[in-house]
């Protein structure tokens, strides 16, 4: 995670960002830290990486790269704004012992945000802030023994795989938006082996997509009552952490956390 110190709208380069439409600083601290105590709750082991003056997209760290083991992927950003992030997280992953990967400069990779692994393969979102060819570097660099599945996003609300796309492992279940992706991409998501559970587009610009799962656990972003009776149903427990100050950049729960597995 990376601490919401220097967060603010300094640009727009989503959908959401408005830059007269700031985030309250002192509420967005505090819903960030009470995430951070939901995951230590939890008895996960968290990770800090410094935020850095001027660099206000940071504290979305899913972006940050993607890994397996100790190799790790730096992104590429698609947009001059968080261009200069990487140099930052070159330094704090080779500090932590792991083995860099960088992709060719031309090629756009934004991380864990455009990653979802489930049981039977890896989801690769493209079209918006990562290139299709980032997902062959991938299988090369991280040595995958599962299929990657390109899926072409289409709506410049959902820019990330995991805006409009959320597997939860313990019941092998994605909620997902359909119309965020093109006809083929919706097609393949159909043919994978886990149930689908699909989200309305209100529930998607709640960014209810955006959440996380840590056994059978699920932290959501904000209440709904449609989907919160199909988890329990399932029998999940779920946690609420409000982060409507980082939807004003963009972001939700998974987007503020980056997991290294």
């Amino acid at each position: 995670m990376c601490p919401p110190k220097y967060y603010q709208i300094l640009w727009e380069i989503n959908p959401w960002m408005k830059k007269e439409n700031q985030p309250d600083k002192i509420l967005a601290k505090n819903q960030w830290e009470n995430l951070f105590k939901i995951y230590q709750k939890l008895k996960l082991n968290i990770l800090l990486i410094p935020p850095q003056k001027g660099l206000a997209d940071m504290v979305y760290i899913a972006n940050a790269g993607w890994g397996k083991g100790k190799n790790f992927v730096v992104s590429n950003f698609k947009h001059k704004e968080r261009k200069k992030e990487k140099s930052f997280y070159l330094k704090w992953f080779k500090s932590k012992g792991f083995k860099l990967f960088t992709l060719p400069k031309n090629i756009s990779f934004e991380g864990g945000g455009d990653i979802v692994t489930t049981k039977e393969v890896y989801l690769f979102g493209y079209g918006k802030r990562s290139d299709f060819q980032a997902k062959d570097y991938l299988k090369k660099f991280l040595k995958l023994k599962k299929p990657i599945i390109p899926l072409k996003l289409v709506d410049e609300r959902f820019f990330h795989l995991d805006t409009c796309f959320f597997y939860i492992k313990p019941i092998d279940t994605i909620l997902y938006f359909p119309k965020a992706f093109d006809s083929d991409s919706q097609e393949k998501i159909k043919r994978l082996r886990a149930r689908k559970f699909e989200a309305s587009e209100k529930e998607a610009e709640d960014f209810l997509c955006n959440s996380v799962y840590f056994n059978k656990t699920i932290i959501l972003g904000c209440r709904n009552e449609r989907i919160e009776r199909f988890l329990r149903n399932k029998g999940l427990n779920i946690i609420f952490a409000d982060i409507s100050e980082f939807k004003k950049g963009g972001g939700g729960v998974k987007c503020l956390s980056l997991f290294l597995d």
